[in-house]
């Protein structure tokens, strides 16, 4: 990795203590612009904090340069050159064009050690590690970045991995919080059309809530793309019992009805096919058993020799199946 010359960065605020190191896990403020001075992304204006763990390729590189050498509490200033920001590509939807240079506003509002194991956690502990890892997991997706989105989905459903029963009082908010994460997972693989993985989440979802309509929505036109379009009649339905005003529901139920159609359709060609297929050759078959005009007074003054059974007659086999 091409190392930033400190000379780019400019301390605003002085912080205290160590750096952070692989695996800790930082919070982080900042507003991002263009060299033009235009503001193209700020956490502050968000409301949210960044929170991503440090070495994960959970941001640019010249951000996490920057950010591995600050301390807590500081804030300072970096200008990031193209090929440790966005690079050719620019920034997903185009907020930052293809070889930009842009400046950081970095404010390091705190370390937290590599996380532990879920299972030396309390059941609080887990329900914000997650929420934490849900929410970045959410500002990924924002920014078009489905990759790292997916991981940090995948980390908040490990915080509850062995909690098979939370107590009581938590019970509601585990399940609100799975329920969570696996539409948030359901709706990333249904935007990369990775039907099979969108089923499975939206079915996570239904065994913890089976009244919900996102999850019914979402996993009937998943069957519908993959082609069991039955059973996504069925979900769509459902879904559609339950939100009857949705007409996102409504026209997906109308598109499955028509591919529903549509196969029947083709099964009903299919099988006539078929039919027309078997019948010419029962026909052909007939034909090639058929005596021959002035062969059947022969036929009828000499005995069948031992190898002319009656199953090759064709005229015979009509009449016995008529």
């Amino acid at each position: 990795m091409v190392q930033m010359t400190l000379e780019s960065k400019t301390v605003i605020v002085p912080g205290e203590g160590p750096n952070p190191e692989g695996g800790d896990e930082v919070e982080v403020h900042y507003d991002c612009y263009l060299d033009t001075g235009e503001k193209v992304d700020s956490t502050r204006e968000r409301g949210c904090p960044l929170v991503y763990t440090v070495n994960s390729a959970a941001v640019i590189p010249g951000l996490e340069q920057c950010v591995t050498s600050m301390q807590a509490g500081e804030k300072c200033s970096v200008s990031v050159p193209p090929d440790l920001a966005y690079g050719d590509a620019g920034s997903p939807g185009g907020a930052i064009p293809p070889n930009t240079p842009i400046k950081y506003e970095v404010e390091l509002v705190s370390i937290a050690a590599k996380p532990r194991s879920p299972s030396s956690m309390s059941v609080e502990e887990r329900l914000q590690a997650a929420m934490d890892a849900k929410e970045q997991g959410n500002h990924l997706l924002v920014q078009g970045n489905l990759q790292d989105a997916h991981k940090h989905y995948n980390l908040a459903l490990e915080y509850f991995d062995g909690l098979d029963e939370p107590p009581t009082e938590l019970a509601d908010r585990v399940k609100t919080m799975k329920v969570s994460i696996n539409l948030n997972l359901s709706n990333l693989y249904l935007r990369q059309g990775n039907w099979v993985s969108t089923i499975l989440h939206c079915s996570e979802v239904l065994k913890l809530d089976p009244r919900c309509a996102k999850a019914l929505f979402r996993r009937g036109r998943a069957n519908t793309e993959f082609g069991a379009i039955e059973e996504g009649r069925r979900d769509l339905l459902e879904a559609a019992k339950l939100e009857p005003q949705n007409a996102e529901i409504r026209r997906e139920l109308e598109n499955c009805k028509r591919r529903l159609r549509e196969a029947e359709s083709r099964q009903k060609d299919f099988f006539s096919r078929m039919l027309v297929g078997a019948c010419m050759t029962d026909t052909q078959t007939g034909d090639r058993g058929e005596v021959k005009e002035g062969q059947g007074d022969q036929q009828q003054q000499q005995p069948p020799s031992s190898g002319s059974g009656y199953g090759g007659n064709g005229r015979a086999d009509e009449m016995e199946d008529g």
